[in-house]
């Protein structure tokens, strides 16, 4: 081998060996999984959505109610149309709350992963600066999934890391700090 070569392959070790020690691996999914607050605060959100469900059906009986009476009025009536009108505007209004409800919830969890992104991100750079790294990669462990051809090969792209040293990976560190 000729020096040329063995410089060149000691020079790549090198640099190799000196990315190695300043770069990590976290898994925000499993992150964002055992991060206590999180899960508390979709808990509570969560609690709130199956009040507004319960509302919701309260509603939903009160129209199924007003239907039964129509029955009982005669076809025409000046009273009959009063209900169906009263019926109608009910089904209307009951719409229009379950789409708040869905716009609110989702909203809701919107802002609830942005704060959490923040928090995990927060740790990571903590985490890194603590250990001397220079980067940080997402990774993604567990299972493709997908049912389709698209959607297994669109799982696996998402997926930029086939393999690293599970020593560099900080996600326990981080999910500590986390919860703390």
């Amino acid at each position: 081998m000729n020096r040329f070569a063995v410089l060149c392959l000691v020079a790549f070790t090198t640099l190799t060996a000196s990315l190695e020690a300043q770069i990590g691996f976290i898994d925000f999914q499993k992150c964002f999984e055992e991060y206590k607050k999180a899960d508390a605060q979709i808990k509570e959100q969560e609690k709130l959505l199956e009040a507004e469900k319960a509302k919701i059906r309260i509603a939903e009986g009160k129209i199924v109610s007003m239907r039964d009476n129509l029955d009982l009025l005669t076809d025409g009536s000046p009273d009959q149309l009063d209900l169906k009108k009263k019926i109608e505007v009910a089904k209307v209004d009951l719409s229009i709350d379950k789409e708040l409800i869905a716009m609110n919830y989702q909203r809701m969890l919107v802002e609830l992963l942005k704060k959490v992104y923040d928090d995990i991100r927060r740790e990571v750079k903590a985490v890194a600066q603590e250990k001397g790294l220079k980067m940080v990669l997402l990774h993604t462990s567990g299972e493709i999934g997908g049912r389709t051809r698209q959607e297994v090969i669109n799982n696996i792209l998402v997926r930029p890391v086939f393999y690293f040293d599970p020593s560099l990976d900080i996600t326990a560190e981080v999910v500590a700090r986390l919860n703390k």
